[in-house]
């Protein structure tokens, strides 16, 4: 992969990248910018050859998901961060996450790993739940599920979303 089709790959997902490593690592920005650094990284030294930018973008996103594990492999990497910390870490480092007014953000982030995982790619991200099963390497099932739990747990913390799976 030569520098120029690096550059573009870096310019078309940073963001999302970006947005994924913040909610995996709970808000902590040195942490989400290693995860971003060392998945752009794999990337560089990778020598795989991507059948489409489908590909691409899901193993982007696995990548950045299997560093936040590696960074967090003891329970003690998933303490939560306070919502108006996390506030005002967004605002600092421009992060454009749809949080709006009614704390979707900071809710998602409470979500225990796997329903955030999917509920962020799913609502965040768009992305379909048949493409979050290839990405996750989960059934297509165990995705719809898991958006279903995450949903419910939401609705109990008195917060709904619109879009089914």
């Amino acid at each position: 992969m030569d520098k120029v089709e690096v550059e573009h790959y870096i310019e078309q997902y940073a963001e999302m990248i970006w947005r994924i490593s913040l909610i995996h690592c709970t808000g902590r920005k040195e942490d989400a910018e290693d995860v971003f650094q060392e998945t752009f990284l794999a990337l560089v030294k990778s020598h795989r050859a991507f059948h489409s930018e489908e590909h691409l973008k899901a193993w982007l996103i696995r990548v950045a998901m299997n560093q936040c594990k590696k960074k967090y492999r003891s329970n003690a990497g998933y303490q939560l961060v306070e919502p108006e910390k996390m506030e005002m870490l967004l605002e600092s480092t421009g992060g454009e996450l749809e949080t709006g007014q009614d704390g979707s953000f900071e809710l998602l982030c409470g979500l225990a790993d796997k329903y955030r995982r999917v509920m962020e790619l799913f609502y965040v991200e768009e992305i379909p739940s048949r493409e979050i099963a290839q990405i996750l390497r989960i059934s297509e099932s165990a995705v719809r599920k898991r958006l279903q739990r995450g949903r419910e747990m939401l609705r109990q913390k008195g917060f709904e979303y619109g879009r089914e799976s």
